[in-house]
This record gives structure tokens, sequence and C-alpha cells, in this order.
């Protein structure tokens, strides 16, 4: 059909007060087309119904209502939208009575008969579970139906908060309920546009899962166990693998399919939220700035002392703060780093929020939306890929220099003003090798079309704890961070400190105690380079002769060598 002529016209059976599918003019249905009724006892098949649905020869001239849709579910098409009320779709290991949906076991098809690559769930359990995995396992890209209807959920939440809001201002005579109308409509936009991106952060957080799922499974493993453990998931009704089979799936090198992992979102949002909600975090107010961003700009800047007073605040922060951490780190995110260094989920998320502030990740995140599109969605996903991979070890560091020490704004305090420094004069700070990759980076992110400031980031990342040891060593002896980057690279490359890092580096650990270990180890190197850099700079060795000179002839480099 064409579909500027069909849109228009179903926009116009939409306006009517009244309308049913036999007022479409039928003047305007392409050649060979028609409205049939589903439970039409003979429809005939023209030419173009067999050509458009890939009908085989076999099947008869004319077949009934319910045969047709049938065969609509089998077409080989891009995009399957299944829209309406009941489930059209299961698996090939289910039975119609396991679906127990009577009303349409005459048209229901199995995963296997579909010929769409894409089904979309803009109805409510259009397709089993079962069905879902079994289709992502072909080769189908599916989501569920939960992330297919987000949207709807979050525009109907967000309405309501705005709605809470402007009830105490209305309430407080600070608004009428004639410019509160008018308010509604104007931020409309904005709202649809926040619910959007909200949507495509779903997406593209499955997306990333999916391959990191098939690199690191164990780490989704060990996530699938806790959350279940803590009673927000049931893996059989859920049908999500047991460990036995999660072990073969590594073996095979193969990871979760995108119906799993949207289960899995939804448990661990529900668990995070929760850890949040159960300390005084969402009370600090250096995260008020979550509640705020929630509301449309031309809210915020009318009512900002009302949005902070709004009765759900709490909730709102958690609940932003969840959905940010979640989509843009990882499924895994919280509970790995809380494996790796035996935090609290809590002390996690506080790191993870100091981090973000201090390498100023929003902006670089918005910087890299560029190259958010068609052409150039290798360079996006590899760009975020960089981007989580320097916030979990970013984060790993601050939970093992002050975790449970210091409070989020004393840690931005802390660190955020130096690294700006540090960032402004990245390229007089690495000398021999470390500065050789530095430049490597640099050049990488350049060329591609980022501003220098954001490439200077990114060439940072790939050393983002040593970053944070230099800082802290250089408040330590109070002397610039370039003399203390020389030493560390001095020391570094004296001892050989990296080949061990790399080889640390791409070791995937098999459970929670070789996680444990690995990031021990990392910390214990770090720590050990740091000390030795603060006593080289208290004894006055700064020079590159005396460096390497004091290191050799220490009592205890022929135990490190040997």
């Amino acid at each position: 059909p064409d579909s500027e002529i069909s849109y228009q016209e179903r926009l116009r059976l939409f306006n009517l007060q009244r309308s049913q599918w036999t007022d479409y003019n039928s003047a305007l249905i392409s050649k060979g087309g028609g409205v049939f009724s589903r439970f039409a006892k003979e429809i005939s098949l023209s030419p173009e119904i067999r050509a458009a649905l890939n009908i085989p020869d076999e099947i008869p001239k004319a077949i009934n209502g319910e045969q047709l849709i049938s065969h609509i579910l089998k077409a080989n098409v891009d995009l399957l939208w299944n829209g309406g009320i009941g489930t059209y779709v299961k698996s090939t290991f289910e039975s119609n009575a396991d679906v127990a949906d009577g009303t349409n076991d005459q048209v229901r098809v199995s995963a296997d008969q579909l010929r769409c690559k894409i089904f979309a769930e803009g109805g409510n359990l259009g397709i089993t579970q079962l069905g879902r995995i079994q289709f992502a396992n072909l080769g189908g890209r599916i989501n569920t139906d939960a992330i297919d209807n987000s949207g709807g959920v979050a525009l109907s939440d967000n309405e309501v908060n705005l709605k809470i809001l402007f009830s105490s201002l209305v309430a407080n005579k600070k608004l009428s309920i004639e410019d509160r109308n008018v308010l509604l409509k104007e931020i409309e936009p904005d709202v649809i546009e926040k619910v959007l991106v909200h949507n495509r952060n779903h997406a593209l957080l499955l997306t990333l899962a999916e391959r990191r799922s098939k690199i690191n499974i164990q780490y989704f493993a060990s996530l699938i166990g806790e959350v279940s453990k803590r009673g927000y998931i049931d893996r059989q009704i859920e049908f999500l693998p047991d460990n036995q089979e999660l072990s073969e799936r590594a073996s095979r090198r193969e990871g979760l399919c995108r119906p799993e992992l949207a289960i899995c979102v939804s448990a661990v949002k529900l668990w995070v939220k929760d850890e949040i909600l159960n300390t005084n975090l969402p009370d600090d107010s250096l995260l008020n700035r979550y509640l705020l961003q929630y509301f449309p700009a031309k809210v915020r800047d009318k009512y900002e002392k009302a949005i902070l007073k709004h009765p759900l605040s709490r909730y709102l922060i958690a609940t932003q703060i969840t959905n940010e951490l979640v989509d843009s780190f990882g499924i895994t995110f919280v509970h790995r780093m809380c494996v790796a260094h035996s935090a609290r989920p809590v002390d996690v998320v506080k790191c993870a929020l100091a981090a973000e502030e201090i390498l100023k990740l929003s902006s670089i995140k918005q910087e890299a939306k560029q190259f958010d599109n068609y052409e150039n969605n290798k360079i996006y996903l590899k760009l975020r890929l960089r981007v989580n991979k320097a916030l979990r070890n970013a984060t790993a560091w601050l939970l093992s220099r002050h975790g449970l020490t210091l409070k989020l704004e004393e840690i931005v305090q802390a660190y955020g003003k130096s690294y700006d420094t540090l960032l402004a004069h990245a390229d007089e700070l690495f000398h021999g090798k470390d500065n050789d990759d530095y430049l490597e980076q640099l050049a990488i992110y350049q060329g591609q079309g980022l501003s220098d400031e954001t490439a200077r980031s990114f060439a940072l990342f790939w050393r983002v704890q040593q970053i944070f040891e230099m800082l802290w060593t250089s408040k330590q002896t109070g002397k610039k961070p370039d003399l203390v980057a020389k030493i560390f690279t001095q020391i570094t490359d004296t001892l050989d400190i990296r080949g061990l890092r790399e080889a640390a580096e791409n070791t995937i650990p098999d459970n929670k105690w070789e996680s444990e270990l690995l990031a021990s180890t990392g910390d214990e190197a770090r720590r050990a380079i740091s000390d030795l850099t603060c006593q080289l700079i208290a004894a006055r060795f700064t020079e590159d002769n005396l460096i390497k000179k004091s290191i050799l002839d220490s009592d205890s480099y022929e135990q490190y060598r040997n």
C-alpha cells in the first residue's frame, strides 16, 4: 500500500466519533487488497495477497479469516508489529493449552515459523516468553512487551508526578488551573522526547549487554543468582537458564538473548532502587540535580523550590540514579563492583556517582551521541563501551580508597578540580611508553571528530585508575601531577609492571574469589607504586637516573625479580 495515503485514511477514521475498519474508503485500497473479517468463512486470495505474504502454491485459492491471519503472522517482512490483544506466537515446546489463550488457538503460530526480522510487541504478551527466546536464538530481533511498552508507562509516570507538583502549586495559589493546563500543553514535546530517550537507552542497554554476555557470561550468572536469592526474580517462572546451562553457553561463547536480558534489567533496577531508598543517599543535596532534571526545563526554571519539596522526591532521585547507572553502565555493573570489592550496593552507587561527576561523563556521553546513527553506530558503541569501562575502573579505585570513609560530596571535592587541571595539561603528563600509548589513543579520538577536551578524556580513560592514583599521590606529596607521572612511568618501566597489568586486565575471573583476588592485586600494585613514589620524592630522588638507580639498588628488587 501507499503509506502516505493509508496513513491519512487511518487518521480520518481515528478522528471519527465512531468508526470501524469497514468504514475504510475501498477506493484507496491497493489492487488485490481489501478489508476482511477475521471470522469470514472464505476469502479469495488475489495474486497480490499471495505474493505479499509469500503464500505457497499448495495453499487453496480461498481460505478463511483465521487462516489468513496465520499467513500474515508468517509473512516474510522486516518488522511484524503486534498491537492487538492476545498471544499470537508460542514456542515449538509449548502447546496451545500452555498458552492459555483459547481465543487465538486457531491463528497462533510457532516462533520457528516467523519470517520477520524484527518482532515488536505493542500489545501485552503478543508472544510467550519461551517464544521470544526461541525467536531470538533463531536470529530474530526481539525484546519483551515490557520493554516495547515502556514508553506508555513512562509517559504516565511523568504525567502523574507533574500533576502532584502542580496540585501543591495550585493549592498555594502560585499557579492557576488555566495556567497549569497551558503549561502542560507547552511541555508536552519535552516530556515525549524524554520518554523516547529513555526507550532508546533501554535498547542500547540490551544491545551492549548482549555483547558483554558473550564474553563475560559469568558476571551475568552471578548477578542472576544474586537477584534470585533476594527474591527479585524467579528463574523457573521467567525461563532463565540455570548455572549448568550458563556454563555450557560460556564454553560455546554464547551469551544471553535480549528477552532474557530484559528480565534481568527489571530485577536489577528494582534491587538497586530499593538499596538506595534504604539509605540516606537520596537526601544528599548534591543529588538534587537528578530530581530537577526529571522535570522539563520550563517547569524547573519557574518552580525549582517546589520541585525540591516534591513528596516523592526521594523515590524520583533513586529512580533517576538507578536508570542512569544501569542504562549507561550495564546490567551487571553494581553487582560486579559489590563482588569484586566486598562492598554494599549503596557504596558502589556513591562512588560511581562521584566518578561520573569527576570525569564529566554526562557531557562526554552527550557529545558521543553525534555518532548514534546508522552510519556511525559501531563508533558510537565503542565510545560507550570505553566510557563504561572508565566508570567501572574509576568506581573500583574510589571504592578501594574511599568507599566507606568519605561522603559523595567529599570525594568530588577531593578530586574534581585536580582532575580538571590534569586534563587541561594531559599532553605534558606522560613519559616513555605511557606517553606513546597516550598519543596513539589521542590521535584515534581526534580523528573521529571529537572535541580536543573530549578526545583527551578518552585518551586518559585507558589508565583511569593510574590517573586517580597519581592525583592521590600528588595530594599526599604536594607535588605536581606531571612529576608524579614521571616517577610512576620510571617505576612501571623498571619493574616491568606494564606486562603484569595487561595480563591482569585480560584475565576473566571464574568466580567471586577470583574477582576479589584480581581487584585486590591491582589495588596493592597501584598502592605499592604510589608508596614508592612518595618515598622517592621524600628522598628527593626525582631525576630519571636517580629514580632507576634507587630501585635497582634496593634490597627488595632482586626478591621482586625472582
